[in-house]
């Protein structure tokens, strides 16, 4: 699946729901992985809610929780403490490696929007 923005998503199954109401929803809900968003009204979209932060955890996580908050916010925690505030790598006990840099691809362009 992939979400991104004001929030767009394109479920497991193809589908594409639409909302713009702030609030938090369950992205993925199993006995091994919980990932939550929480959505905010912005000045980009004239008050319309807009992904304002993701929250992985779960069992495959082994107790820990990484939660990523917007590039304006520079939210970056595992297990509630700040980390990588700079481009560079960050080991997760058991789980492995979260690397900030700046590779990517811009979300609409890869979802095909």
């Amino acid at each position: 699946c992939t979400f991104w923005g004001d929030p767009h998503v394109k479920t497991f199954d193809g589908s594409r729901p639409s909302f713009y109401g702030e609030g938090e929803g369950w992205v993925v809900k199993t006995s091994t992985i919980s990932i939550q968003a929480r959505y905010r009204g912005t000045t980009f979209t004239k008050g319309l809610a807009a992904t304002n932060a993701v929250a992985v955890g779960g069992s495959f996580m082994h107790g820990h929780v990484v939660v990523v908050g917007t590039m304006e916010s520079g939210e970056f925690t595992v297990d509630g403490q700040p980390v990588l505030t700079t481009f560079g790598s960050y080991e997760i006990a058991g789980v492995g490696k979260v690397t900030y840099n700046g590779a990517g691809h811009l979300v609409d362009a890869a979802a095909g929007v």
